[in-house]
């Protein structure tokens, strides 16, 4: 894929400590690169800790969280607690997605949007960067 253009709105992810399956998360950022997006994927395995450096760091307009695998849901649990609430004072966004988390295991799990899979990132991201772009005071669309 070509660079993005200077400027591109910026979106960072990954997975969290426990979760090693890469490709989701690498599709991801592939996904929202192909929309203009300068995206970059930390991989997998983070402990969430070092997810809030990485957000604090560099100040996404995007942040998201794929899940594959849950060894630990009440881990999860606090990791998203401490990410979520991160992304709220930093105000970005969370998007979470992923094969492990139907209904049941999202109940308990703090988020902005869950995204059933790459269309619906892409959908979100293509509103988002959209409503971003209005001039104060524009009523949205």
């Amino acid at each position: 894929l070509p660079a993005p253009e200077p400027g591109a709105p910026t979106a960072l992810g990954g997975t969290l400590e426990g979760d090693t399956y890469t490709l989701p998360t690498f599709m991801v950022e592939l996904a929202l690169r192909e929309e203009g997006w300068d995206a970059a994927s930390y991989g997998a395995g983070h402990p969430a800790e070092t997810l809030v450096r990485g957000l604090r760091d560099k100040r996404p307009r995007l942040f998201w969280i794929s899940v594959s695998h849950v060894p630990d849901h009440e881990r999860l649990v606090t990791d998203l607690e401490l990410l979520h609430g991160t992304c709220e004072d930093l105000g970005i966004p969370l998007a979470l997605g992923g094969r492990a988390l139907g209904e049941d295991e999202r109940r308990d799990l703090a988020y902005t949007v869950f995204c059933e899979d790459l269309r619906r990132v892409v959908s979100f991201a293509r509103t988002f960067a959209a409503a971003k772009e209005r001039a104060p005071g524009q009523a949205p669309l």
